[in-house]
C-alpha cells in the first residue's frame, strides 16, 4: 500500500509560496549572471588613463627594474633603454586604447625592429677583416649577424614579457589594475589566450586562473541545475494541481 504524500510536500507543489515559486529561478539567474560577469564577457577592464602619468613612474615598479637587469644580456642597447622602450610601448598602446574599436594589440618584441633602438641592435660591419686582408665568405654574413643580434634582443624582450607582463608579476596595485591588466586583456604583449582570459575575467584576475575557472564552472553548473529543477518543478506542479483539483488525489 502506497504511503500518503506529506502535506508539506503537497503545499510546496501547489502553493504560491515564495520558496516554491521563486527560489529556483532566482538561484539560476544569480548563478548564471555571476558566471557571465566573472567571465569578463561584458567588456575589457577599464583604463582610467590613456597615458602614463608621472605618479606611475614614482616609484618604478620592480617589473621595470628587472627589465634593466643583466639577466637580459641579449638586449643590444643600454640597460636603461629596455625599460624606457617598454614604457614607450605602453604609452603608445594606451593612446591606441581610447576605444575598444580602434585598439589593436601587438607584442613588444614585434615593435622593436621598427624603432631606433632596434636599428641600434644591428652592429656595424667590422672593418678589421678588410684591414687584415681577410675576405668575408659571403655577402650574407653581415645581414645574418645583424639579424642574430636583433633576434637576441627580441628574445630577451619576449622573455621579460612572458615572465612579468603576461603573468602580471612585479607591478604595484596602480600599474597592475589600471595599466597592465587592461592592456594584457586587449592583446598587448603577445600573451596566450589563457593569460588574456586571466586578465579579462574579474574572478580569475583576483583569484588566479585555475581557481577562477573552477568557480566559473561551478556557477555554470549551479545555474543549469537550478534552471532544470525549476522546469521540472513547474511541470510537476501543473500535474499535481490538475490531479488535486479534480479530486483524483483524496485525503
Amino acid at each position: 500500500m502506497s504511503s500518503k504524500i506529506p502535506r508539506s510536500f503537497e503545499y510546496f507543489l501547489i502553493s504560491n509560496d515564495f520558496l516554491a515559486v521563486w527560489l529556483l529561478p532566482v538561484l539560476a539567474l544569480v548563478c548564471g549572471g555571476g558566471a557571465l560577469y566573472g567571465s569578463g564577457i561584458f567588456g575589457d577592464p577599464v583604463m582610467p588613463e590613456n597615458v602614463l602619468t608621472e605618479s606611475y613612474m614614482k616609484p618604478v615598479p620592480p617589473a621595470l627594474k628587472n627589465a634593466d637587469g643583466a639577466a637580459y644580456e641579449g638586449w643590444a642597447g643600454t640597460p636603461r633603454d629596455m625599460s624606457g622602450f617598454i614604457v614607450g610601448q605602453i604609452n603608445e598602446n594606451l593612446r591606441m586604447a581610447d576605444t575598444d574599436t580602434t585598439f589593436e594589440g601587438k607584442p613588444f618584441e614585434d615593435a622593436l625592429s621598427l624603432t631606433v633602438i632596434g636599428e641600434a641592435a644591428a652592429p656595424a660591419t667590422p672593418s678589421a677583416n678588410k684591414a687584415q686582408g681577410i675576405t668575408a665568405p659571403s655577402k650574407q654574413a653581415p645581414a645574418n649577424a645583424e639579424a642574430t643580434v636583433l633576434q637576441k634582443s627580441q628574445d630577451a624582450l619576449g622573455r621579460w614579457a612572458k615572465r612579468y607582463w603576461c603573468a602580471r608579476q612585479g607591478w604595484d596595485a596602480n600599474w597592475s589594475q589600471n595599466i597592465v591588466r587592461p592592456l594584457v586583456a586587449r592583446g598587448v604583449g603577445g600573451c596566450s589566450t589563457a593569460e588574456r582570459f586571466a586578465a579579462q575575467s574579474p574572478i580569475a584576475a583576483a583569484l588566479g586562473l585555475g581557481l577562477g575557472i573552477f568557480i566559473l564552472v561551478v556557477l555554470c553548473v549551479l545555474a543549469a541545475v537550478c534552471g532544470y529543477a525549476f522546469f521540472i518543478q513547474i511541470r510537476v506542479r501543473e500535474a499535481y494541481q490538475l490531479a488535486y483539483k479534480s479530486n483524483v488525489m483524496g485525503e
